[in-house]
């Protein structure tokens, strides 16, 4: 018997692509604030117990996906009770609410102060926003109870696809012939969804004991990505321009994370920029 999944912020960016990838191998019902005449789909505003209560009531998956999650660091910058509320609060509720199914809490590079990368799931967290500040403590909460064993915490790093944020915007510059600054002294793990759903499905149907886990691609430096996507989708590499971040204080110098720990586990060895981004390319053109 397939096994029932609920995916929430299952409207978003994120979490539709999980619904995407998901949906043949799994039950799969999606969880949003949102409206939506999708089939599978429940508007359940998770900020609120009550309804997170109703929710269970009606549906009561083997495991939850829990990718919902005020994301823009910004914002929660000047609104951190708003980013507590989201982050902490949703998640909470789920635990509180769904104690038998197995919660698989999608966390951030962003713990981390992002001073010297390459962190693994030892290193001591420490973030600078508040919104890696609420996704650590959203991470405590499945600690807190100790006879809460049923979960797994998957910190990841900038998720992509051929229709993510920053192809699309480097798509739509370099079509017009724009030039394109990028930083070449901000390292991050940026993660193909193929690769982070390889492991997705893994956690989803094996009990793995390791708690937190760091899911991501190799550290790369944004002008080092950028530039290689130039060069796959055939624009012109010199609208690229190297940058060096001076004044973006919410990008750190090396925010990259070692997959050791889960390569060690299942071994998970991440697609090679250069090739995912070449799949994403002939995929866009299609």
């Amino acid at each position: 018997m397939k096994k029932t999944i609920l995916i929430t912020g299952s409207l978003g960016y994120f979490g539709s692509l999980l619904t995407i990838h998901l949906k043949k191998s799994f039950n799969v019902y999606g969880v949003d604030i949102k409206e939506s005449n999708g089939t599978n789909h429940i508007k359940c505003d998770l900020v609120s117990n009550e309804q997170v209560y109703k929710l269970s009531k009606s549906l009561y998956p083997d495991v939850i996906i829990h990718s919902a999650g005020l994301k823009d660091i910004n914002y929660c910058e000047h609104n951190p009770a708003v980013a507590t509320k989201i982050n902490v609060g949703t998640t909470k509720n789920l635990i509180d609410n769904f104690p038998l199914s197995k919660i698989i809490y999608i966390s951030t590079d962003y713990v981390f102060d992002g001073d010297k990368g390459n962190y693994a799931e030892s290193d001591i967290a420490n973030p600078k926003t508040v919104y890696g500040k609420t996704k650590l403590k959203a991470e405590k909460l499945f600690f807190n109870d100790k006879e809460l064993n049923n979960f797994n915490i998957l910190r990841t790093s900038a998720i992509y696809d051929n229709n993510s944020m920053f192809i699309n915007y480097l798509t739509k510059e370099l079509e017009c012939g724009n030039s394109v600054s990028c930083y070449d002294n901000v390292k991050y793990s940026p993660t193909w969804i193929n690769d982070f759903v390889s492991v997705l499905k893994k956690i989803i149907n094996e009990d793995i004991d390791k708690k937190v886990l760091h899911v991501c691609g190799d550290s790369i430096t944004r002008y080092e990505f950028a530039l290689n996507y130039a060069k796959l989708a055939g624009f012109d590499s010199e609208l690229v321009v190297k940058a060096y971040n001076k004044n973006n204080i919410y990008l750190f110098k090396d925010l990259s994370m070692s997959y050791n720990s889960i390569k060690e586990l299942i071994d998970y060895r991440p697609t090679p920029h250069i090739k995912a981004l070449h799949n994403c390319f002939f995929t866009k053109s299609k």
